[in-house]
């Protein structure tokens, strides 16, 4: 087989095996191992490894629930996925576009208050967020931030320690914060720091791109050798 036939073989191959590549389209339900209860300092910064989901449109919600003047800020957000549009549940104020990302500020406010944004997910994403610690009445409810993926609007965890599928909760506590963290193999949520991700071709695109290249110069060349 010549030179160019060999190329463009190859070509039609890699071609079909991008073409078939999984996407995932349907809901995935993780179930999680061991929530896992840290002592917490603000700000704190979160890492999702949401590889098991890259490719598939779900919504990010950020949640505060709240009867205080408190409020939740996220800033740092980073992600290899690509953003959508967002809707909120006043008040909040910024966008991921437009950082920071307000939750809260008015006890008279319906509460949950919420930053909802929809993102085509990469392989991971990250998060900072902190806290005003303004203190609750010992006969009210503790102030609360929540996060969560949502596929169709149905959180994707699966856990019974925690009903509401957060993958993250915040108690503002009546005398001391708590942060959990519901994470398990197939979707580890830590606590980390920020990297300012950017997202780079895969190793397939970049073969399938220079074969492409090889069998564009194939006819320059043959041209040229018979000169």
């Amino acid at each position: 087989m010549g030179i160019g036939r060999l190329a463009r073989a190859c070509v039609g191959v890699l071609a079909a095996l991008w073409l078939a590549s999984p996407v995932y389209a349907a809901p995935i339900t993780i179930v999680v191992d061991t929530p896992i209860t840290i002592d917490v300092d603000s700000p704190m910064t979160i890492v999702v490894d949401t590889a098991l989901l890259a490719g598939q449109t779900v919504d990010l919600a950020f949640d505060l629930t709240a009867s205080t003047e408190n409020t939740v800020t996220i800033t740092n957000f980073s992600s290899d996925g690509t953003l959508g549009g967002s809707s909120v549940w006043p008040p909040v104020t910024g966008t991921f576009l437009d950082l920071p990302v307000i939750l809260g500020g008015d006890p008279s406010a319906l509460f949950p208050v919420e930053y909802l944004q929809t993102i085509t997910l990469g392989d991971s994403l990250a998060f900072t967020f902190y806290t005003t610690t303004l203190p609750v009445d010992s006969t009210s409810f503790a102030d609360s931030f929540a996060f969560f993926i949502l596929v169709g609007g149905v959180p994707v965890i699966d856990d019974p320690q925690d009903p509401t599928g957060a993958l993250v909760t915040y108690d503002f506590g009546i005398e001391s914060p708590v942060l959990t963290l519901y994470s398990s193999d197939t979707l580890p949520v830590r606590e980390g720091i920020v990297s300012n991700n950017v997202a780079e071709p895969g190793a397939l695109a970049l073969v399938i791109a220079a074969l492409l290249a090889l069998a564009a110069m194939l006819p320059v060349a043959r041209i040229q050798s018979r000169k």
